[in-house]
């Protein structure tokens, strides 16, 4: 009977051990300005965040304390381009609460590292890295967090590129001096795209939810209009057919819907929207799906304004929020940075694209709470926004 007692004991003793090694340490979380078992490093994330909220610090709790053994200095947020100290670092990952909204720390026991708002980590940005020596000037297309963490290799010899709602790409990619191919990779498919058009130029492109028609704005010499161009996944060339746009018109955007195919055009200075019908007819709408680029109403009280100022020489971005009788409820400046492309995303945010000193940067804003941070910097094409999140991201 005491020996089977003993061996009861030892036994729960031994889970309890091994329970408090790998499951996370939600109990130093649960009174993070009270209680003295708490990190110092906790504290530092803590303050940090109220720092960059404005925000109370003693109203931010920690949610969930993982002990964590990281492979590098890197924390477990590899930037891209950057090299770190191969040393294995143990340490903690954190999820503080700020007003419902919850947030990422990773940290050693000395230093931390900021990972945004876990919201952020559903979705992605894409851009192309230059290959050196290659006779069409393609490049690769890389992937990464809009924290500019966890680069990945998507596709090589790509020259631009549009990413899907459906989780797909359509890309181009220089054959010769003056053809490209248009190329379409599937939805969780790495380097392997298929071909489904070729042309002198293209412009935005569209393909529907399955991956099986697409629409693309295309023309075949430099001196001629723009057209569009509609076909199917796996169809020969010939069965591609070519819509007629007004003469002058510039392309602007391409999106799907449940509704059908949409394209915005510009044309002697303004943009119009239109639904491509199954007849390959352009009907006027009232809806408009393509993202807005630059202004655009938030809703009936407030509206997005981004724009370029020249001060003393130097090209700053001013992004405001204009209440409807004119008064700036928010107002935030991208010094030295020169704005070209904006893109709403969820929960708020704006990805801002650019230049910044000569090259290509991005930058996110929440133009609710005001928190920015640089996605990455220091490119040589422009970043664009991705609906999909990053690869073997797991909180």
């Amino acid at each position: 009977m005491f020996r089977y007692s003993f061996l009861k004991s030892a036994i729960l003793t031994l889970i309890a051990i091994l329970l408090s090694w790998f499951a996370p340490v939600n109990a130093r979380c649960a009174s993070s300005q009270q209680s003295p078992t708490v990190p110092d490093i906790e504290r530092k994330c803590i303050t940090d965040l109220s720092s960059r909220l404005n925000f109370p610090s003693d109203e931010i709790r920690c949610d969930q304390a993982t002990k964590v053994t990281w492979p590098n200095s890197a924390l477990g947020l590899g930037q891209a381009g950057r090299m770190y100290a191969m040393v294995l670092t143990p340490g903690w990952r954190f999820i503080l609460d700020a007003k419902g909204v919850k947030y990422l720390y990773t940290a050693s026991d000395k230093y931390f590292r900021y990972g945004g708002p876990l919201y952020l980590w559903s979705h992605s940005a894409l851009y192309v890295k230059p290959v050196e020596n290659d006779p069409n000037l393609n490049g690769d297309l890389i992937q990464i967090s809009l924290m500019g963490t966890h680069p990945r290799l998507i596709m090589h010899g790509v020259t631009d590129f549009f990413p899907q709602d459906n989780g797909g790409i359509i890309a181009t990619r220089r054959t010769s001096r003056s053809v490209f191919d248009l190329l379409y990779l599937a939805p969780g498919r790495i380097d392997k795209p298929v071909v489904i058009a070729g042309g002198f130029a293209f412009g935005d492109a569209a393909i529907n939810d399955n991956g099986t028609e697409w629409i693309a704005f295309h023309k075949d010499m430099l001196a001629f209009n723009w057209n569009l161009m509609r076909g199917k996944v796996g169809s020969k060339p010939d069965k591609d057919q070519i819509i007629q746009l007004p003469e002058g018109a510039r392309p602007v955007g391409a999106v799907w819907t449940k509704n059908g195919f949409f394209l915005g055009i510009s044309l002697h200075g303004k943009t119009k929207v239109y639904r491509l019908t199954d007849q390959n007819k352009l009907e006027d709408t009232y809806d408009n799906p393509i993202p807005p680029d630059g202004g655009y109403e938030l809703n009936r009280s407030d509206n997005i304004k981004i724009e370029n100022m020249d001060i003393n020489g130097n090209t700053k971005t001013v992004i405001s929020r204009i209440r409807f009788d004119g008064i700036t409820r928010f107002k935030m400046i991208l010094p030295n940075f020169k704005y070209l492309h904006s893109r709403p995303i969820p929960n708020d945010n704006l990805l801002i694209s650019g230049l910044q000193n000569g090259h290509y940067a991005a930058y996110i804003v929440n133009y609710y709470s005001g928190l920015q941070h640089c996605v990455i910097d220091g490119l040589d094409s422009n970043v664009k926004y991705w609906d999909s999140p990053p690869h073997d991201v797991k909180f």
